[in-house]
């Protein structure tokens, strides 16, 4: 009985400081109304910010921010960035105070160019080169190709397909993007965060290099 009656008082102590916790939360009293439709809004148009007062408080005073920046509830969207933005309101009344947000997508108001293309010339090409890198240097193909233990490095006229010069990457790395500066090649590979550099005349190896702002290795 005793048992009994210890788990009611626990029971009940449980209940009343769980209503004592909901009493102190407090739900927004206000929302903010756009003129975006759906949630979207063209980059030419302005962009209107009004309040829903849910319990018709005396709001003494409003300001907004548009992804950060201080804006008036109506604000032209000219040159302001694209995409998803968050609208945010802080709202002073009763000596107390509110922020609010919402989100709003910025569109641009053109619709994208399509460009048609012409083939003008068909070049040879060897199939099994996996081409992650290219770069024309003084009229020359110089190209880095990937898959692991068959990554290389090419210099080729692109004209003809022949080979000029041909090394093959250690079986560990996966060859990615090239670029040539001063007759020098460099070389990235694939999440190694390791790079070479090559004399762009005779292929030899002449440094190596570590990166880590392109773990992939992407880039041309």
């Amino acid at each position: 009985m005793k048992t009994f009656k210890h788990l009611t008082i626990i029971f009940l102590s449980t209940i009343i400081i769980a209503c004592g916790s909901n009493n102190g939360l407090k739900k927004n009293d206000f929302s903010v109304i756009t003129n975006a439709k759906k949630g979207n809004i063209s980059v030419n148009e302005t962009l209107k910010l009004s309040l829903e007062n849910k319990k018709s408080h005396k709001i003494d005073s409003v300001s907004y921010t548009l992804d950060g920046k201080q804006i008036d509830n109506n604000f032209d969207l000219s040159n302001f960035k694209l995409g998803k933005q968050t609208v945010e309101a802080t709202v002073y009344f009763n000596g107390e105070k509110q922020t609010i947000t919402t989100s709003v997508t910025i569109l641009n108001n053109e619709s994208p160019k399509i460009f048609t293309y012409n083939i003008l010339n068909e070049y040879p090409h060897d199939i099994t080169s996996y081409t992650q890198g290219l770069e024309f240097y003084k009229d020359t193909l110089y190209e880095s190709t990937g898959q692991h233990k068959e990554s290389k490095l090419r210099k080729v006229d692109y004209k003809t397909g022949k080979v000029f010069k041909n090394i093959n990457l250690a079986d560990e790395f996966f060859g990615e993007g090239l670029t040539v500066l001063n007759d020098k090649v460099y070389q990235l590979t694939w999440q190694k965060g390791t790079g070479f550099v090559y004399d762009a005349n005779t292929f030899e190896k002449l440094n190596s290099f570590k990166y880590a702002n392109s773990k992939e290795g992407w880039g041309d």
